[in-house]
């Protein structure tokens, strides 16, 4: 049996049995399993971090991990959520005040963010975007 998320039609986990063993005595039992996917927290269009959860309420996961990390200072800043399915993940989409996401990416760190996270998130989350030249792989012979 699997728990399906209504949003995304994912699994959020499932059963198995399982062996368990104490000392010389085995048995097997049915347990629950969680089931995650890497899921891309994206501020203003610019991907933030990405985190493995499960694809339940993530609307929720994202307010909850935006006023913790105090990207925003209450939830009325959070302007806009979207939950976008990819083929490999999840993506959050939000919208918070431009004071807010200057605050979030400051100048200079923009860039090197940005390349990471591209990267991450073409790996993790299949998007179109190539990784960058600066986060490929260099190997000499």
């Amino acid at each position: 049996m699997d728990a399906v998320s209504s949003e995304l039609g994912w699994t959020s986990y499932r059963t198995g049995t399982f062996d368990s063993w104490r000392g010389p005595v085995h048995t097997a039992k049915e347990d629950y399993v969680a089931e995650e996917v890497p899921v891309v927290l994206v501020y203003n269009t610019i991907p933030h971090v990405v985190m493995l959860a499960t694809p339940l309420n993530l609307e929720d996961f994202a307010l909850g991990f935006s006023l913790t990390e105090e990207i925003i200072g209450h939830p009325s800043e959070l302007q806009s959520i979207r939950v976008v399915q990819r083929s490999k993940g999840v993506e959050v989409r939000m919208t918070i005040p431009e004071a807010r996401f200057e605050k979030l990416h400051g100048k200079g760190k923009k860039h090197d963010r940005q390349n990471r996270l591209r990267f991450v998130r073409s790996h993790y989350v299949g998007t179109s975007h190539p990784p960058p030249a600066s986060c490929r792989p260099r190997f000499s012979a």
